[in-house]
């Protein structure tokens, strides 16, 4: 967990990031997305409402053994990399987000958890350059990165918004201490 060595909590940026409420297959006619069965739904909706992330991990483990090729693969992604953070495992919490990066660049949430992850997993330069490229990123992009076109399903445009105007002075300071 980062501590005083960022100067700001995770918690601070954590606060800002939540669950992606997921459709429910009557609601998919006109969509693209599909599950490939009830069963997965069943799956993918018992991992979005638990509150208990150990229990909330192994609903996402299930579902990725039972249907590792599921269309909704970045809800996926992004409820195990909430999870990661709500369980302080900052290492998988900074490697997922770095894969979510690599396809999804505007990704808030995998912007925000690089950042904040990176002192807590005695990072290399490398790791060091990925915090201050994202969060560089999320200083000159933010109206890209919190366009309301990708504003996540279950986020009110108000909490989008806050979300948006907290976000840079947590990064400023960030960036001073990933800077040296």
């Amino acid at each position: 967990m980062l501590s005083t060595r960022f100067g700001f909590s995770v918690a601070a940026l954590a606060a800002l990031m939540f669950a992606t409420a997921l459709p429910a297959p009557a609601q998919q006619e006109n969509r693209q997305k599909r599950w490939k069965d009830n069963a997965e739904y069943n799956l993918a909706n018992s991992a979005a409402r638990d509150t208990d992330p150990a229990n909330k991990l192994a609903d996402l483990d299930q579902w990725s053994t039972a249907f590792p090729l599921s269309d909704y693969l970045d809800e996926r992604l992004d409820m195990y990399l909430f999870t990661y953070e709500q369980l302080n495992e900052a290492r998988q919490a900074f490697d997922l987000a770095q894969e979510i990066l690599q396809n999804h660049p505007n990704n808030y949430r995998a912007l925000a958890a690089t950042v904040s992850e990176v002192a807590a997993i005695r990072p290399s330069s490398a790791e060091l350059d990925a915090a201050e490229r994202a969060a560089n990123y999320l200083l000159a992009n933010v109206e890209t990165v919190f366009a309301e076109s990708i504003r996540p399903s279950g986020m009110s445009a108000a909490e989008w918004a806050r979300a948006k105007d907290a976000i840079a002075p947590l990064i400023q300071q960030a960036l001073q201490t990933i800077r040296g």
